[in-house]
């Protein structure tokens, strides 16, 4: 690969388009290791953060693998199909394509919240709280970090004790992890929107703590109803 500079701006998405270049000419190829995140940061002249992001979303997207301690490298699938999925990931580009995961999102996971309000355990409970409280923290430093917003989710999801929902989400988390990102930005422009996210997180909590399923089902579906106006926003 050869050193390219790139600019600041989203530098995370341009960093993958880079990958992708790499990859559509020969410089990678399926299964190969990528260089290390300090050469990575020498070739693109960026940040160590912006190139953790890339191989974040690369990573829930499939495309790579990470090895602790050996590093990461492409899946070993064709290069067709590499090449695709990266195309796959700037989807989430268009607001329309990110109003209908959000959609998806409503159908899967205001019914999950139902029933978790109705079978949830302790121990679920004890670990959906501790997700809110991560949220809630980074919310109230005007912090956005995806994995801990989609934690919050994903705990709900498993506390309904349903395997097909469980799976249909694990399917669409890459997705779910690059709408946060995105949802995330438009969110955080609107003044005081951090401090009603985490109203819509604490009433979802609450619901299901007090075995509350119709109004779990309810305050999930707000809450996501409330991020398409979000994006919705910005069109205006």
């Amino acid at each position: 690969m050869k050193k390219s500079p790139i600019k600041k701006q989203r530098v995370y998405k341009i960093v993958i388009d880079k990958i992708k270049e790499s990859l559509k000419n020969g410089e990678l190829q399926p299964g190969e290791k990528l260089p290390s995140e300090r050469e990575l940061t020498n070739l693109f002249d960026v940040s160590r953060s912006s190139i953790r992001e890339a191989i974040s979303v690369l990573e829930a997207e499939g495309v790579v693998k990470i090895r602790p301690g050996i590093g990461v490298f492409l899946v070993p699938y064709t290069k067709e199909y590499l090449l695709e999925k990266l195309s796959d990931i700037f989807q989430l580009e268009t607001n329309d394509y990110l109003i209908k995961l959000l959609e998806l999102r409503q159908g899967i996971e205001s019914q999950a919240a139902y029933y978790a309000a109705k079978r949830r355990n302790h121990t679920q409970l004890q670990h959906l709280e501790a997700a809110l409280n991560d949220l809630k923290n980074i919310l109230l430093n005007n912090q956005h970090e995806v994995e801990k917003d989609f934690n919050f989710h994903n705990q709900i999801v498993k506390a309904s004790q349903n395997e097909m929902m469980i799976e249909s989400l694990d399917l669409i988390s890459g997705r779910i992890i690059q709408g946060l990102r995105q949802s995330g930005i438009y969110s955080m422009e609107l003044p005081g929107r951090n401090e009603t996210l985490i109203m819509e997180h604490i009433d979802i909590f609450e619901s299901i703590k007090n075995g509350e399923p119709y109004k779990a089902h309810q305050a999930m579906h707000y809450h996501l109803e409330m991020v398409i106006k979000d994006v919705l926003g910005r069109d205006e």
